[in-house]
């Protein structure tokens, strides 16, 4: 696949965020710049392939980073520290699979048509 640099745009779904690729919705997430990462990596992207982010609208790059890099992190927040990257870890297999507003399933899993969507409860 290129190396050529990749942008993706968010817009708000609710509490997610659906991240689109000329206009080919990527994924629909909590953290969409990590999660279309780790979609572009599983579609055979070179880890060393930049990829950037912007909000709907807007010109302004948000975030930077190779899709390598950014596909091993994910954010936790939790009572006693607030956001941070941390590493990711996928959801182990036998994850029950649950319905997102009706649209795909969860557990790291695609739907038919390749959208990748989180865990449900899970850090992604």
């Amino acid at each position: 696949m290129t190396t050529n640099p990749i942008h993706i745009t968010i817009t708000p779904k609710g509490q997610l965020y659906e991240a689109r690729l000329d206009g080919e919705i990527l994924c629909v997430s909590r953290t969409p710049f990590l999660t279309s990462a780790r979609a572009l990596q599983q579609r055979g992207h070179a880890p060393e392939t930049l990829l950037s982010m912007s909000h709907q609208g807007e010109r302004t790059v948000a975030l930077l980073g190779s899709i390598g890099a950014s596909a091993a992190l994910t954010v936790i927040e939790n009572d006693t520290a607030g956001p941070r990257f941390g590493r990711y870890r996928a959801p182990p297999a036998d994850m029950p699979i649950a319905v997102v507003r009706g649209r795909g399933r969860t557990a790291g899993k695609s739907d038919p048509a390749g959208v990748a969507y989180e865990t449900a409860g899970g850090a992604l």
